[in-house]
């Protein structure tokens, strides 16, 4: 099963247009177009403000487009593309057979079955699982930079290892995904940008009856206009925090950051369900940010992160 499918498959319960739009590959300009691109934007991060030089070599926004009826954007990281050899053997081995073992019960299993360490968050291993979802943990891998699958092409030599999974925290729906790449990944295409959110419309507009029916009242446009600041997380790391702004002024958030060469995304997606306090997505990304923490350290703080007013 294609991992795309899976991610569908096990968030099937988010917004529909979301969904699409994450599952969705980022319109890419030519590989020369890109490399200039690149470089024009490292040109202006040198010339630009001190958060610019800070962030020369952690994450940063990257090609960014936005219209009625899709907007999307990329982001630049200096990432470490590792040997095959540094994962586990037990997935070389299912590489080597051409399916891997994508369903996983803990965050162990799962950070066993990659072999490579990585940062651990109490809290969201602590919270519950959203509906729809078929495992607590996915690891999968991908054949390039834009998260597409040709045919014909070598399942065992990915150029990434990811591992994705999603939470319910303060009643929202947060998506995490941690980019491995391997050495068949295109330094052209990771320097040019990795897929960011993508949102595509128009999407419809609707006001439920008191008889619970619904009646179509307007649609709106995805056109956005995005941002990005630098965060310090608690574990010392520097992260980016890309905001979406939408015409009405509703604003959606997405925290990335790069510990040991590997990239992690962190995205409040929405509401899972009715609530009476719409949380501040601004903090509760903050708030996700800084429960990254070497595993040692983050089962240490797991009392203090997964109090019974955080979790639903």
């Amino acid at each position: 099963m294609k991992d795309e499918e899976r991610m569908l498959e096990w968030m099937s319960y988010v917004d529909p247009a979301l969904v699409e739009g994450a599952a969705r590959p980022r319109r890419r300009l030519p590989r020369a177009a890109r490399a200039g691109l690149a470089a024009a934007c490292l040109c202006l991060a040198m010339t630009g403000s001190v958060w610019a030089m800070d962030t020369l070599l952690g994450v940063r926004l990257g090609e960014t487009e936005s219209s009625f009826g899709y907007s999307a954007y990329d982001i630049q990281a200096e990432v470490e593309r590792f040997d095959l050899s540094q994962f586990s053997g037990d997935l070389q081995a299912d590489l080597a057979a051409g399916e891997l073992r994508w369903a996983h019960d803990s965050w162990q299993s799962a950070l066993d079955y990659v072999g490579v360490p990585l940062l651990y968050s109490a809290l969201l291993d602590e919270a519950a699982m959203g509906a729809g979802m078929n495992a607590p943990y996915v690891v999968d891998g991908t054949l390039t930079a834009d998260q597409e699958r040709l045919p014909g092409e070598e399942a065992g030599r990915p150029e990434q290892i990811r591992l994705a999974f999603s939470r319910v925290v303060d009643n929202v729906v947060v998506a995490v995904y941690i980019h491995l790449y391997t050495q068949y990944a295109d330094p052209e295409e990771l320097a040019a940008g990795v897929p960011g959110r993508a949102w595509i419309g128009p999407y419809k507009v609707y006001r439920e009856g008191p008889d619970g029916s619904r009646t179509q009242v307007g649609q709106s446009s995805v056109e956005m206009e995005f941002a990005s600041r630098g965060y310090e997380m608690a574990c010392g790391e520097t992260a980016t925090i890309v905001t979406a702004r939408e015409a009405n002024g509703q604003e959606s958030y997405q925290g990335c950051f790069v510990h040991d060469g590997v990239l992690y995304e962190v995205n409040a997606i929405g509401l899972a369900s009715k609530a009476n306090v719409v949380p501040d997505f601004l903090k509760l990304t903050e708030r996700l940010l800084d429960s990254f923490a070497p595993p040692e350290e983050g089962e240490d703080a797991l009392s203090s992160l997964t109090s019974a007013e955080n979790l639903i």
